[in-house]
């Protein structure tokens, strides 16, 4: 007789919103920013789409668990 293992899945809509940033990233405002418009702003948060979120957001979960 098998023992099936019980697996679990989790959906993190917000996920790479919550990792801080270790790293100084910098980028140009998005398009629609009028005030700020040609300017640089430095993250303070992983943002979806730079290289290393996933990996910071990865190291926050391991910690938590």
């Amino acid at each position: 007789m098998k023992i099936a293992p019980k697996i679990a899945v989790l959906d993190f809509k917000t996920a790479y919103l919550n990792a801080e940033c270790p790293e100084v990233l910098q980028m140009h405002t998005p398009f629609g920013f009028k005030k700020m418009d040609g300017k640089v702003i430095t993250l303070n948060k992983a943002l979806y789409g730079a290289v290393n979120s996933g990996y910071y957001w990865f190291k926050l979960i391991c910690n938590i668990m």
